[in-house]
C-alpha cells in the first residue's frame, strides 16, 4: 500500500529534520523506536507522528509560519526525543500531550518576548 505524503508533511518533516538535536545515543534511541537507524527513524515519523499532529494541530490557528520554523523546526523535535526516550512506541495520548506540551512552551516564549 503506497501512502501519499502531503506538501505539509514534507515541510513538517523537514523542518523536524533539521531542528532534532543529534546526539552520540541517537542510533540506540532509532533503533528502539523504528527497529533501525536514521532513515527509518525520521520514515517513522513522517508516517506515524506527523499525522497526529497534522490532525491534532488542526483544532488551533496555528500560522505555517509560526507551525513550521517554531513547532516543528524548534520546539517540538525536543519535546518528541524526551518523550521517546521515555515510549518507545508512544500511544496517540502521549503524542497528543507532548503537542499540547510543546504549544505550552511556543506560548511561553511568547508571553516571554511580549513582555
Amino acid at each position: 500500500m503506497t501512502q501519499t505524503i502531503t506538501q505539509s508533511a514534507a515541510l513538517a518533516l523537514a523542518y523536524f529534520k533539521e531542528g532534532y538535536s543529534y546526539g552520540d545515543d541517537n542510533h540506540i534511541l532509532f533503533e528502539l523506536v523504528s527497529n533501525g537507524g536514521d532513515l527509518e527513524f525520521f520514515t517513522w515519523v513522517l508516517e506515524q507522528i506527523i499525522p497526529i499532529t497534522e490532525q491534532y494541530l488542526e483544532q488551533f490557528t496555528l500560522e505555517n509560519p509560526d507551525k513550521y520554523y517554531l513547532f516543528y523546526g524548534d520546539a517540538y523535535p525536543e519535546q518528541l526525543k524526551a518523550l521517546l526516550s521515555i515510549e518507545h512506541n508512544p500511544t496517540q495520548q502521549s503524542v497528543e500531550q507532548c503537542i499540547d506540551k510543546t504549544l505550552d512552551i511556543i506560548t511561553q516564549q511568547m508571553r516571554d518576548i511580549r513582555q
